[in-house]
């Protein structure tokens, strides 16, 4: 990890929400990466639910809170950048949620079945930045992802 980094792990998004809100005003660039999901179980089951005689089990969805935009509203002179998992219009999708969040850059990926974005696999991602410049990337492996991201954050920073 560079020099002057800090990772915070958590395991779901309110955790994460409450990560940020102790430690947002002390970065200088929030590079969002993970994975949350847009919505959680309204219910958390103590322990294992064991079969039993019902053959269906209703599972209550509740939105989560879109952290990056929240944190958007609150950025400053911060660096924002974010993540854009997409299934269909990569470009016009990834330069709404850069819009709507406040976002410097944003890494996009299209789903398909040849190029899955989790995991070690490489990924075909595309770098849009607030400025209006879209570059594909093509098929690329994480840690060649990560120095292209921090050269753009390191000319965000130094421009």
């Amino acid at each position: 990890r560079p020099a002057g980094v800090r990772r915070i792990a958590a395991l779901s998004c309110r955790q994460m929400q409450r990560a940020l809100e102790k430690n947002f005003r002390w970065c200088d660039c929030l590079v969002m990466s993970a994975a949350v999901g847009d919505f959680r179980a309204r219910k958390i089951a103590p322990g294992k639910i064991k079969r039993s005689n019902k053959k269906r089990l209703k599972l209550e969805l509740v939105q989560n809170p879109d952290i990056l935009r929240l944190f958007g509203r609150k950025k400053g002179a911060k660096i924002l950048v974010g993540f854009a998992l997409e299934t269909d219009n990569l470009a016009a999708n990834a330069r709404q949620k850069l819009r709507a969040k406040k976002l410097d850059l944003i890494v996009a990926t299209l789903m398909k079945s040849d190029s899955y974005p989790f995991g070690r696999a490489a990924m075909d991602a595309w770098i849009l930045e607030a400025a209006g410049r879209l570059q594909r990337l093509g098929k690329i492996n994480k840690p060649e992802l990560a120095r292209i991201l921090l050269d753009r954050i390191e000319a965000l920073v130094v421009y």
